[in-house]
């Protein structure tokens, strides 16, 4: 099978795919979860809504709702809060 056109959009802006049989899902219909660049994600993660992923990290594991996490592997640094994801 090839992959999704997201998958396709996605490698264009530097995100690294390991490909499997489990699903990799970013939160449905959220505009709000940031994957910076050359983030590797392996198959099977969950990013959480509103969550942040820093550049170069490589994600392991599920990364919950309204945080921030980087690094190799990736871990969550902190939560987030409203006031740190509005626009000022």
């Amino acid at each position: 099978a090839h992959p999704s056109p997201s998958v396709n959009a996605a490698k264009s802006v530097g995100l690294r795919f390991l490909y499997s049989q489990a699903p990799l899902v970013v939160h449905p219909n959220e505009d709000d979860v940031w994957i910076d660049a050359r983030v590797t994600l392996l198959a099977g993660v969950t990013i959480g809504k509103r969550s942040v992923i820093g550049a170069g990290s490589v994600v392991t594991k599920d990364i919950p709702a309204m945080s921030l996490a980087v690094d190799d592997p990736c871990k969550v640094i902190r939560l987030l809060d409203d006031e740190d994801l509005s626009s000022k």
